[in-house]
């Protein structure tokens, strides 16, 4: 659908449709597009440059990652330090004095945090009301979750809240954060469980980092990661189904792009069929626009890996019950404990088989 892709963008339909390739869904078909191509081009032109995404960073390390991707698209679309460029709608607000300011969330364990954030390159750029902070949690996931996170967890929804009025159309939230620390395991799963009650018609990103396998300055990760599992999973079967999508911004039609991907696809049904359950939506998905480059998502047994050396980890302290009393002192059940490791055992087990999963091959068809 090369003609129906446009640079420009529209306040209203009535504003677009005479710079469409069509008038109408007929004109459009005569002309050979399809009902997806004119969704496209409607979403592109017309509602794409008012979806607003609000991004969210949790913790010392989820600070550094909103860190490093503002950075990035800062860089990409030409912003400053100062708020000066060209923002994209979709994460930056426009003031009255055409500055850009990022629609991000900013909180942190205490104020120190803050302090760091607001010294780095592109401190001055964030609304300084949007940080948010309150006591350390000293690495214990319980103090995140039931004390000192969830004293500042509503204070947290409020400026979250006011982000999401800002956007014309409220698309999205992207939330960053690591699971293995007090404030990123703990205040971050119990934001992310508000957000999704407030706004439950609206995609919930969740970009959670595990601990790596060198030793770490914590020794109780391994407790903060598990329990930061449990409590952000859905333990649903269907979730842990195994998907991918591909986002391409370039030349390319959306019909060139889907017909590409059904191809694909069609060339293993039988593995697909193995690996997903009859009811579930065709394992694929794809979204088109501007500039040249991609990006594939995919949900893969490769994180079996890590998922299982946690669980190693954080029973190998439970058996020697240490650190308990650090977690069942902030309001923790030791029973907790038990469930999440049963949970993350169940979803290893569950990565496990599908990754042993083989094809089935149909049967050749015979000739007559």
């Amino acid at each position: 659908m090369g003609a129906a892709a446009s640079a420009a963008t529209y306040d209203s339909i009535e504003e677009a449709l005479p710079n469409a390739p069509y008038q109408s869904e007929e004109d459009a078909k005569n002309e050979g597009y399809s009902r997806a191509d004119i969704e496209t081009w409607y979403e592109q032109n017309v509602l794409g440059h008012k979806a607003g995404i609000v991004q969210v960073s949790v913790g010392s390390s989820g600070n550094r990652i909103g860190a490093s991707f503002w950075e990035a698209i800062c860089q990409e679309h030409g912003v400053d330090a100062a708020g000066a460029g060209a923002g994209p709608a979709s994460y930056f607000n426009e003031t009255s004095d055409g500055r850009f300011v990022p629609r991000s969330v900013l909180v942190h364990a205490d104020k120190s945090g803050c302090d760091a954030t607001v010294a780095a390159p592109l401190g001055k750029l964030f609304r300084p009301d949007n940080h948010v902070y309150g006591e350390a949690t000293g690495g214990n996931w319980a103090k995140g979750f039931y004390t000192s996170g969830a004293e500042i967890v509503d204070a947290c929804l409020d400026v979250v809240r006011r982000e999401a009025e800002q956007c014309d159309r409220l698309a999205a939230f992207q939330v960053c954060h690591a699971l293995g620390g007090g404030t990123g395991g703990g205040l971050g799963p119990l934001l992310l469980t508000k957000i999704a009650e407030e706004y439950p018609d609206r995609v919930l990103a969740s970009f959670a980092v595990l601990p790596g396998s060198a030793l770490s300055e914590s020794p109780t990760q391994p407790y903060n990661a598990v329990a930061a599992l449990l409590a952000t999973s859905d333990a649903r079967p269907a979730s842990k189904l195994l998907a991918a999508a591909l986002f391409a911004r370039g030349p390319p039609s959306a019909a060139d792009v889907e017909a590409e991907l059904a191809a694909r696809a069609d060339a293993y049904v039988p593995t697909r069929a193995k690996l997903f359950d009859g009811w579930a939506p065709p394992p694929r998905a794809s979204s088109i626009s501007g500039a040249v480059s991609s990006t594939a998502i995919a949900n893969s047994t490769a994180v079996r890996q890590p998922l299982n050396r946690v669980r190693e980890q954080m029973t190998a302290l439970f058996r020697k019950k240490a650190f308990v009393h650090n977690y069942t002192g902030e309001g923790m059940d030791e029973m907790e404990f038990c469930e999440a490791e049963s949970n993350v055992n169940d979803l290893v087990q569950e990565y496990r088989q599908y990754e042993d999963a083989e094809a089935v091959l149909d049967p050749p068809e015979e000739k007559e």
